[in-house]
Parts: C-alpha cells; structure tokens; sequence
C-alpha cells in the first residue's frame, strides 16, 4: 500500500510515479539527547514542483499519521532517460528528480524563546506545561506532578524553549519527542508509558480511589510488569538478524544531585556491589530541583536503573506490509516510551522473549513495500523499579487507605497510608 503524503493538506499523486520516503523518530538509544523527527521524499517523474519551503507535510500510512513537520530543503535536479520522452530543447530526454527534506516540530522549540519574565518556583508539571504554552506549539504534558523546580531567573531576550525542556530532561529523567501528529510529547521519567496511550492511569477518573480494585500485590513485581505492551512481534514477523549491544559506558554507581536555590545542596547514592564489579563510576548532576526528597529520589532513580550494564536491541527491522490489520495497527500505535515484545528470539541471546522500549523508529516507503526498524532499550532504563515485592504480599488494594487518588500514585511510597 502506498504512502499518503499530503502537502498543506492535499494528497500528492504517487500512483504510476517512482518514489521513496522515509521517516525518522526518536532517538537510537536513551542516552542519546532529544531529536527532532525528520523525513525525505525523493520522487521521480513530477511535472511540477509540489512543495516549497516551510510547507507542512503529513505522511500516512494505512490511515494512520506517521509524521507531521515542515519542509526545509527541496533540490530539483534531472537525470538522463534516455528511454524516457523528450523534454525541453533538444532530443536528449531527462526525467525531474525531486529530494526533498522534512523535519518535525520538536526543532520549532529552539527557535522559540521564552521565560525572559523568568519562572517560578512550581511542580515539575507546571514548568513544562508553561514552557510550552509560552512556545505556543501543541502537546501533549504527561509530567510528574509533585517533583518541584527552583525558581528561574530573568533574562534578556528570554531562554531557548528546546534549551529549557532539555536540561529538564537530564535534570529529572524525563523524555522529550516529536509525535506522528506534529505535537511535542513530554513524560516525566516516573510516568514514562503511562497516561497518554488508552487505559493508562490518566485515563481514569482523578477522584477515583482504590476501593473498587482487587489486585493482591504479589501477583505484580514491579512497575515494568504493569505498563501493557503495546504490540507483542511474533518472531516470524521481523526481518533482520538482531544486534545486541551491552556497554560499560552507561553504568553509574556513585551519583550526586546537586539542588536547592543557591546549588550549594546535594544528595548522594551508591551501589558499593557495582563499585566491586566495575570499578567506580561516578556521575555529578545539577538540578533546578527543590526539596531533597526529590533530589535523592532522582539520585536512587539513576543508581537503580544504571548501576549495571543493560542490553538493547538497535535494530529491529520488520516487513509492515506482510503483517496481519491487527498486528499492523498496533504496530502503528507504537510511540517513544511504548512496550514491544519479540518471542524467540534467535539463540544464543540474553533473553528468549524481550520486552523492549521504544526509544525510536525508522521507516522507509517504496512502491509495493513499507519496512519499519525499531531501537529498543532495556526496560528497567525507563521505569521507575518500584519494588512490589518489598510491600507486604497480603495486601490488596482494597487495603490502601480509600483517600489516594489513581492521579498521586508516582511510587509505592504514595500507597503508605
């Protein structure tokens, strides 16, 4: 099935035309700072020149939006056809080549300034949520809402919107990406992979409390196990020999968190079994962060999720078009931050059945063919390991004390009554 791309809102025709469009989210691994999406377009055989500079392009694929962003470069160049009819002057014959670059609106935050009134001191949540209005692009905020940020000061001329969310990031573990439908997803590292995607936490009524529920503790082992795949691969379905990557590079075992208005304050945690296996790997973080239950929560977070060296698959390359309609369109729904299972993986490996989070995807269109590769992390990377099996087995959510809210539950601290 060919791609739609549409150019301010009208399909190009692709039918009888050669073609190649590809498209970028994410990032490779989560190390890596935030990028803009981007898509190219070559197309061979136009008549015309269908787009221009600043143009808004979508490209949709089974119905479903894949990218959203604006044209930056279009290079119109004509290669030899001989076979091919005459054109212009002469009898020698040329077909039009059109390359044409895309990139997504995360790159729009750079160019936008703002907070030159300063900030201040609020939640985490309402710092985003602010940078992001004052850079009057759509979003989508899936922040903490209890972490709180120091004050910041004014400046001349005001702060880089991208500069801004991007220190966030690093500062807190959140996530920073373009989405398929031109909007800027921010998830804070306590809520990666919940509450935007249907029947996650966000879904469900704020004032809602736990009276209702019957989970018993025991039969869940950590906040990994709850966040649902948003497609499971059967191992027929992906075409590509796996690459496996491990490295020393991102372990931390003694980490600091530098917070507090004067950053003259900071909190400290080490893993001393790391430190035996692999030597002492010391990380300094600054952080506009307020409290000190914050700024250990972020140094225990880092400890807990880096302290030991983590697989990741870099390249998971499937054929969409050989796909089943509903493992084709949970496919598409995968977003950064999405759970992907693949079962039986080829041996030896780490792991028989990975579960993997999507860090990012590419994809590429020919006429007949659409094949989407996906880089995939570790799971404990992204998720807060809240340690179910440290609360009492017995419990049951009936248990909970009936006055926490679905919206407050972050940790398994917030459970304590």
């Amino acid at each position: 099935m060919s791609p739609t791309v549409l150019v301010n809102g009208v399909a190009l025709a692709l039918d009888g035309v050669e073609y190649r469009v590809t498209v970028s989210h994410g990032r490779n691994d989560i190390t890596s700072a935030p990028a803009p999406s981007d898509a190219s377009m070559t197309l061979m055989g136009f008549l015309t020149v269908p787009v221009d500079i600043s143009d808004i392009v979508e490209v949709e694929s089974y119905g479903v939006t894949r990218f959203t962003g604006r044209v930056t470069d279009v290079t119109l160049s004509h290669d030899y056809n001989p076979n091919g009819p005459t054109l212009g002057v002469g009898a020698t014959a040329y077909i039009a080549r059109l390359d044409v670059t895309m990139i997504g609106n995360l790159s729009r935050l750079g160019l936008k300034f703002v907070g030159a009134a300063g900030y201040a001191k609020e939640l985490l949540h309402d710092r985003v949520e602010n940078i992001l209005i004052d850079a009057g692009v759509s979003f989508a905020n899936n922040s903490d809402p209890l972490m709180t940020q120091e004050a910041l000061d004014a400046v001349d001329g005001g702060y880089s919107a991208l500069d801004l969310l991007t220190a966030l990031g690093t500062e807190t573990g959140g996530t920073l990406c373009d989405l398929p439908d031109g909007s800027v997803l921010w998830e804070s590292y306590s809520r990666r992979g919940y509450g935007y995607n249907p029947a996650h936490w966000t879904d469900l009524d704020p004032l809602d409390t736990f009276a209702d529920v019957n989970y018993i503790w025991a039969d869940v082992y950590d906040r990994v196990d709850t966040a649902p795949l948003t497609v499971e691969l059967p191992h027929a379905a992906v075409a590509w020999s796996p690459m496996w990557r491990n490295t020393s590079q991102t372990i931390l075992n003694d980490v600091t968190v530098i917070y507090g208005a004067n950053q003259n304050q900071s909190k400290t945690d080490t893993d001393p079994a790391s430190i035996i296996s692999h030597g002492r790997r010391a990380f300094t973080l600054s952080t506009q962060l307020h409290d000190a239950a914050d700024a250990q929560s972020r140094a225990s977070d880092i400890i807990r999720t880096q302290s030991e060296p983590r697989y990741a698959v870099q390249a998971v390359e499937v054929l969409v078009e050989t796909l089943t309609d509903p493992l084709r369109a949970s496919l598409l729904d995968v977003i950064s931050g999405s759970k992907v299972g693949i079962d039986l993986m080829p041996q030896p490996a780490p792991i028989d059945d990975f579960v993997g989070v999507c860090e990012g995807w590419a994809e590429t269109y020919t006429p007949g063919h659409h094949r989407l590769t996906l880089s995939l992390s570790d799971p404990r990377f992204s998720y807060q390991v809240v340690r179910w099996d440290e609360v009492d087995p017995v419990l049951t959510w009936a248990g909970v004390d009936l006055t926490v809210q679905w919206y407050n539950v972050v940790t398994s601290a917030d459970l304590v009554a």
